[in-house]
Order: structure tokens, then C-alpha cells, then sequence
């Protein structure tokens, strides 16, 4: 498999987009029938997208800042061959992928991701996570993954009250 990358951007707010692509924007959205509606079960979709981003979360080899705002992710996970779930994986990936700080104070965050780039071949993936700030000095980080409902920034079940840093002996 030859290596591939790709970018894919999240936070759009910075962009100003122009009367064309609003006006389009605009009659395409009143156009729009919710799935649901149509009854279609995406039940087989969701569930790929969680076993691709799981796999990808437990293969992390190593994550690190880069600079103030961007950090490196390695995995071994491996972005299956076939022409859509190469295209589909990564924007899974993206979407759910999340950047979390726990504070001086002992609270835990998310720092908002604007996009992602990402690079993979045969021996794995590289993602580089491009912040919307800075990383604070004295913030320990982590990178977790949202699996479940709701929308996965503010509102976060069942936080996990202690850290185990390694296994008893």
C-alpha cells in the first residue's frame, strides 16, 4: 500500500465564505430530508466508525506537542485498503478524536481541534492535530476519542475519578 495523506478541516468559523457558496448553502439546506425520515439505518455505519476509532486509540504508539498548538499522534493502525473506508476513516477519525488537558486545578478539558492532517501507509497512521490555542505549560494532556451521545465536548458522562499510573505488583 503506497503512502496516502489527507487533510480534513473542523473549525470553519475562521473562514468567511463567499455570497455564491451562501446562497447555495442556503436553498441546499431547504432541500434537505433528515434520514430518519427516510427510515434508513445508519446502525452499520456507527458501528464501523467506533471500531475503527477504538482501534486506532488503543494501537497509540506515541503522542507528542510539536509546538504550543500542534501535536503528533502515531498509531499502528492500519486504514483498510478498500477505496471507501479509505476515504470514510479518516473523517471518522477526525470527528471523533479529542485533545484534553487536565488543569493546574484538577479539571479536565477538551481544546477545540481546527484540523487534522493526516498521513498513512502499511506500518500505520500519523495524525497531526492543529489546536485552536495554545497548550497551557503545567497541563498534563491526553487524547481521547468520543464514542458515545451527545456532542461530545461539554457534555462528558462519567469522568474517571483516578488515573492508575501503573499496574500493581
Amino acid at each position: 500500500m503506497s503512502s496516502r495523506k489527507r487533510r480534513i478541516d473542523l473549525d470553519r468559523t475562521w473562514k468567511q465564505p463567499s455570497l455564491w457558496r451562501r446562497l447555495f448553502g442556503r436553498f441546499r439546506s431547504e432541500l434537505h430530508v433528515e434520514p430518519a425520515v427516510l427510515g434508513i439505518d445508519y446502525t452499520l455505519r456507527h458501528r464501523a466508525a467506533v471500531h475503527a476509532v477504538r482501534a486506532f486509540i488503543e494501537r497509540i504508539d506515541h503522542y507528542s506537542l510539536q509546538s504550543g498548538r500542534v501535536v503528533q499522534v502515531l498509531s499502528d493502525y492500519v486504514v483498510p485498503s478498500d477505496s471507501g473506508l479509505e476515504r470514510k476513516v479518516p473523517e471518522w477519525l477526525a470527528e471523533r478524536l479529542r485533545f484534553g488537558v487536565v488543569t493546574v486545578e484538577a479539571r479536565v478539558r477538551y481544546i477545540p481541534i481546527q484540523h487534522v492532517d493526516f498521513r498513512w501507509d502499511a506500518r500505520g497512521i500519523e495524525a497531526l492535530l492543529y489546536l485552536s490555542e495554545k497548550v497551557s505549560p503545567g497541563t498534563r494532556a491526553f487524547i481521547a476519542a468520543y464514542l458515545g451521545h451527545g456532542d461530545g465536548i461539554n457534555e462528558v458522562d462519567e469522568l474517571p475519578q483516578a488515573v492508575v499510573l501503573e499496574e500493581p505488583g
